[in-house]
């Protein structure tokens, strides 16, 4: 009777597991293939087709038909298919990182989480191999004296903010060494010449210790409220009275945020969060358009925010919609300086503060890719204030600091 007891209990073990994994192979087949993931902010491999192949952009050579399977590209493709694609698969990435917290493992893919708010604590810096908590101490300077270099050299005033990274700001408040982020801190004051560079960290700091929130819990950049206070900070440098927050109205947009932090740490468990933007009285007014590489007018949008961008992917994207490397936005019928904002994405959400004083043009940092230099695009834009907006993760990761001609 034990015997056939065993029997009995192995072949309801067989037939679950058959089960499960017949039921997994039966969805991939019965199941749509999701284009895209809006939590993860990305386009999800799709089934692979030999006839169709794969670009490489590491070599830009395209690889169709047998040349696709040879190079191993289908396999490559398959494997990424299966993973994008896995049913539930935000599920167990989700109980994966679920499990790594339990274990007492705070930080998961280089994302460290307490009490429902992230912290990026690992990078892609340059000079190093795989990602690390450790940046190198020659390329930041080598960026920095580049950046001096640029400034003492234009004879407009310029203006440089080095926005903190979310671990430099929440370190101590989340129980996180902070001796890394002094560190870098200490390094940029040592290596950076002149009057021209706005030190945010002990102001983003205090502000978060207070309970109030300058970065967003989800992502890596500062919230609208953090951008005000960069905002603030910038125009009492240019002996200019800010605007104070009564002055505008913080309008939510989305209550369900989902932003980088939590996609590349797999914390699908936690709640999206309110993300929000200023508006005031005539910011309706305000004409935003696209410029092409000789600053000329090309597609014009209506206001300063993408609403529609909320639907999307990137809901980040409401701020300058999207990603532009180079954006005007003026005050028609109204005589007023030009400032020129050369950024990457935490301008994005500092630029509409901004135009309630200037007129703007908005050019990405990496100029390298338009062929000229710094002093060719003032030159052409003419510009009455140059504002260099460049976080701190961009310098340990990328040259384009070093590369600013």
């Amino acid at each position: 009777m034990k015997k056939f007891k065993n029997k009995i209990s192995d072949i309801i073990t067989v037939v679950l597991f058959v089960a499960l994994i017949g039921g997994f192979a039966l969805s991939f087949v019965i199941l749509p293939d999701a284009e895209s993931s809006a939590v993860e902010g990305r386009q999800l491999q799709q089934l692979p087709n030999p006839a169709i192949g794969k670009h490489d952009n590491q070599s830009g050579a395209d690889y169709v038909g047998s040349d696709y399977v040879i190079h191993g590209m289908l396999a490559d493709d398959f494997d990424e298919y299966f993973c994008d694609q896995f049913p539930l698969r935000k599920t167990f990435l989700s109980l994966s990182s679920y499990i790594q917290l339990a274990f007492g493992r705070g930080v998961n893919n280089g994302v460290l989480y307490k009490d429902g708010d992230l912290a990026v604590t690992r990078f892609d810096a340059v000079g190093f191999d795989t990602a690390t908590e450790y940046f190198d101490k020659e390329h930041v300077k080598a960026g920095i004296g580049n950046l001096n270099s640029v400034c003492a050299g234009l004879d407009i005033p310029v203006s440089v903010i080095l926005p903190p990274r979310s671990i430099d700001v929440k370190a101590e408040s989340l129980g996180y060494p902070t001796e890394l982020s002094d560190s870098l801190d200490a390094l940029i004051k040592e290596n950076i010449s002149g009057d021209y560079y706005i030190d945010l960290l002990g102001t983003m700091r205090e502000l978060y210790k207070t309970g109030q929130q300058p970065y967003f819990k989800t992502d890596h950049h500062w919230t609208v409220l953090g951008a005000y206070h960069a905002y603030a900070a910038l125009m009492e440098s240019w002996g200019i009275t800010p605007y104070e927050l009564k002055d505008f109205t913080f309008e939510t947009v989305t209550e369900d945020f989902c932003g980088t932090s939590l996609r590349n740490g797999n914390f699908f468990f936690m709640d999206g969060e309110e993300l929000q933007v200023a508006r005031y009285g005539g910011d309706d007014s305000l004409v935003v358009q696209s410029l092409n590489m000789a600053f000329k007018p090309m597609e014009g949008y209506a206001g300063l925010y993408d609403f529609g961008a909320l639907k999307g992917e990137d809901a980040y994207s409401v701020f300058l919609y999207g990603k532009p490397t180079h954006m005007s936005i003026t005050k028609p019928d109204e005589e007023r300086e030009t400032l020129l904002v050369m950024k990457d994405s935490f301008a994005h959400s500092l630029a509409p503060f901004l135009a309630r004083h200037y007129d703007i043009v908005i050019v990405d940092m990496d100029t390298s890719r338009f062929g000229t230099s710094l002093s060719t695009v003032i030159s052409m834009v003419n510009p009455d204030r140059v504002l260099v907006v460049y976080n701190r993760e961009n310098i340990i990761e990328t040259d384009k600091l070093k590369n600013i001609k």
